[in-house]
């Protein structure tokens, strides 16, 4: 109710500005000045369409220059997918565009960023601790490191982070603790990720979705990734086939064939070190 008063006669003063004031009436000139007194200068001309390419809400000069408390601050600030005041600057983004932009800087100051995401409250929004572990993959921090921001990840947002904390750990080279092998399990086994396969899903038209292969599907689930991490894991080492054997015998029977198909590859590296089982598994 109290917008509504405050927005009253709007359109209409839009409308007057519009006529030139030689052109109004007497009356018309009159309610004109009552509502300049309220609302002040008439909205703009209109500008058309226009398109943005929409990226962080801070800019990367001023990113460079935070300390760590201003970014945990603009972390808290930007906690949501909505964009904040975007009518005015259509062109900022929300969490995600300002995650983008971190992982920019993990590249860059590696050390002082992953110590940082380790800071992150519980609530913050899972982008910003997915986008740090992305831009953890191939970089030369320690096995430590990795493993703490996988843990905090796993601890609060493994769903949502399921697939870059299992990305990262199927490149760590050094052999992993038992609880690391326990998030790659988890990921494998029992995360929600596929809940449909693409046949189920609805192709425009209405149509059941059958152009989708089952593999490139499969690649893009957690569990799929899941899959596909331990068959680095065991190619670099033959140990992890026993340490995943109850893993394998639950992936070879997932309910997505697109996960099955991800799995085939973890069967071959089984087979560089263990063929009877392989072929067992298959």
């Amino acid at each position: 109710m109290a917008r509504g008063r405050r927005v009253a006669g709007h359109a209409c003063f839009t409308l007057l500005s519009a006529v030139p004031e030689h052109l109004r009436s007497k009356n018309a000139h009159a309610r004109f000045r009552e509502l300049e007194r309220k609302f002040g200068k008439p909205d703009p001309m209109p500008q058309g369409i226009q398109s943005y390419s929409i990226g962080s809400p801070i800019k990367q000069e001023a990113g460079e220059k935070m300390s760590d408390e201003q970014w945990l601050c603009a972390v808290a600030k930007y906690r949501t997918d909505e964009r904040l005041n975007h009518w005015d600057h259509p062109d900022k983004g929300g969490a995600w565009e300002l995650a983008g932009m971190l992982r920019d800087f993990v590249h860059n100051q590696l050390e002082r960023f992953v110590r940082l995401s380790l800071r992150f409250p519980p609530a913050t929004h899972p982008a910003y601790i997915d986008r740090v572990l992305d831009g953890l993959k191939g970089t030369a921090a320690s096995t430590v490191l990795k493993l703490d921001v996988c843990r905090k990840a796993f601890a609060e947002s493994r769903v949502a982070c399921g697939t870059a904390i299992a990305d990262l750990l199927g490149g760590i080279d050094e052999p992993l603790p038992h609880d690391a092998v326990e998030m790659l399990h988890w990921l494998a086994t029992a995360h929600p990720n596929p809940e449909r396969e693409p046949s189920e899903e609805q192709a425009p038209g209405g149509q059941p979705n059958h152009h989708r292969d089952i593999l490139t599907h499969g690649m893009s689930t957690t569990r799929g990734r899941a899959a596909e991490a331990i068959r680095n894991l065991i190619l670099m080492d033959a140990s992890y086939v026993a340490r995943f054997r109850v893993t394998l015998d639950q992936l070879v029977g997932d309910r997505s064939l697109g996960v099955r198909s991800c799995v085939a590859s973890t069967l071959l590296a089984v087979a560089q070190h263990d063929p009877p089982l392989a072929l067992e598994l298959f």
